[in-house]
């Protein structure tokens, strides 16, 4: 787990597959992922069969109440260019609480010094009004 001062980020477990299912199909988060197609129940199991093997690690971000309040994606990790892309994706619930900034803060400092990664990229959308790119 990761401890930050509003968050608790802990790994993924299949438990979480079906919540991961309904951010992805909200309407209000649909076209802030990378893709904006809705996930079918097969689809969701078998992105989640196949991430035990991918270069893709995801995060469960929690509120200090134990709440599910979003996950945290990884994406590309590089080690060779010590570089990496990462997604926060919160519910809308959840959302303008500091959990977001609070989960990159956190988790971009372990990665960082856990991996040796130079760089991380946090980019959004050009329709996330909450929008901002931001590297590390």
């Amino acid at each position: 787990m990761i401890c930050g001062e509003l968050t608790t980020l802990r790994a993924l477990e299949e438990r979480d597959v079906e919540r991961l299912r309904g951010w992805r199909n909200h309407p209000e988060l649909m076209g802030l992922h990378f893709s904006d197609l809705p996930v079918s129940d097969i689809e969701q199991k078998n992105w989640y069969q196949a991430y035990a093997t991918s270069r893709t690690k995801v995060f469960m971000v929690e509120s200090k109440q134990d709440e599910a309040a979003g996950y945290v994606i990884l994406k590309d990790l590089d080690h060779k260019n010590r570089q990496a892309e990462i997604g926060i994706h919160l519910d809308p619930a959840h959302q303008g609480k500091g959990y977001g900034k609070d989960a990159f803060h956190w988790y971009a400092f372990v990665l960082k010094n856990s991996t040796c990664t130079a760089s991380i990229c946090r980019c959004s959308r050009l329709t996330n009004a909450r929008r901002g790119c931001t590297a590390s």
